[in-house]
């Protein structure tokens, strides 16, 4: 499977495959309808943009912007957006990781068997960590080898958030030292880590390396209490629908009129509410993964529905 690339300067070559390291690519000025189809992931560059309106949508389609100034990149990610809401622009060489990242993950997809979910909190103290504990826990508990990943560097580290030993669960996080490019070492996990099921948790920031990693996530889990902050939650939803990353949300609060209608805002699906104050967490926030209760029966649950929440997801 070869991403299609449609150039407008021979440069622009080039440069994407010293970007893409290795990777093998159609190159086509003027490509075909069948080539457009059979890619699974092209990249335009924005001289050639128009193109874009002979071809059929196409899922993955990246335009590139390059040697722009700031203000000219806005604008023509809001022209291109507006006219194309299926196309991602990528201003590079700003969005280089986010660029390979992609084409990695068309090139690359996951075996048919593996779960991958993203866990993000819509604000500080949301109860994402949690939930991403929980959710590793659980799936371990029912068999599955599971591997969990501490991608949030304005956390205090997974590790903390841990007691005890579950068979079958690996997990891997970083200290403050290796805080600055864990990010980038993420997709490389998702990719090569043999475990069935890979449970990430997310920064609320978003950023390009953090939307990368939630593009190659068959779901991503948006945990908040709405009612008490609607607008960090709004913008974290906004951030994920803009990068077209399929989501669901989560309430941390019983009946969340707030969240209700949030959810019908972005037309998301949404889960059952998480459990307020679960037994299995201790007064430092820590989760005794050895012990079974009911945050695990929840996350059990929820594992369950990631297959139905997608699908609402993605419609």
């Amino acid at each position: 499977m070869r991403p299609l690339v449609v150039p407008w300067r021979t440069g622009f070559v080039d440069y994407v495959l010293d970007v893409l390291d290795g990777v093998e690519m159609t190159v086509a000025k003027q490509p075909t309808e069948q080539q457009w189809r059979e890619a699974p992931i092209v990249i335009v560059e924005l001289g050639v943009a128009a193109v874009l309106g002979r071809m059929p949508e196409h899922r993955e389609t990246i335009v590139a912007l390059t040697g722009l100034p700031h203000a000219a990149i806005v604008r023509q990610y809001d022209q291109l957006t507006s006219l194309y809401p299926h196309v991602k622009p990528l201003a590079l060489p700003l969005f280089e990781d986010e660029l390979r990242t992609r084409v990695l993950q068309a090139v690359q997809p996951s075996d048919g068997n593996e779960l991958r979910i993203g866990v993000v909190g819509g604000h500080g103290g949301a109860g994402a960590t949690t939930l991403a504990v929980a959710l590793a826990a659980a799936s371990a508990q029912a068999g599955r080898a599971t591997l969990l990943v501490d991608a949030d560097p304005l956390g205090g580290g997974i590790h903390h958030r841990i007691r005890g030993n579950r068979p079958g669960l690996e997990v891997i996080g970083w200290g403050s030292r290796e805080r600055r490019d864990e990010t980038g070492l993420v997709p490389q996990l998702l990719r090569e880590q043999p475990e069935e099921v890979k449970v990430v948790d997310l920064c609320r920031t978003l950023d390009a390396h953090q939307l990368a990693v939630a593009n190659m996530c068959d779901l991503v889990l948006v945990v908040a209490a709405v009612d008490q902050n609607r607008i960090a939650t709004r913008k974290v939803m906004i951030t994920l629908r803009e990068a077209r990353v399929p989501f669901a949300l989560i309430s941390r609060d019983d009946h969340d009129q707030a969240a209700y209608l949030l959810a019908g805002d972005f037309t998301a699906p949404q889960a059952d509410e998480m459990l307020p104050h679960p037994k299995e967490i201790d007064r430092e926030g820590a989760i005794d993964v050895t012990r079974d209760g009911p945050l695990l029966d929840y996350a059990a649950g929820l594992l369950a529905d990631v297959a139905e929440l997608r699908a609402e997801a993605a419609a």
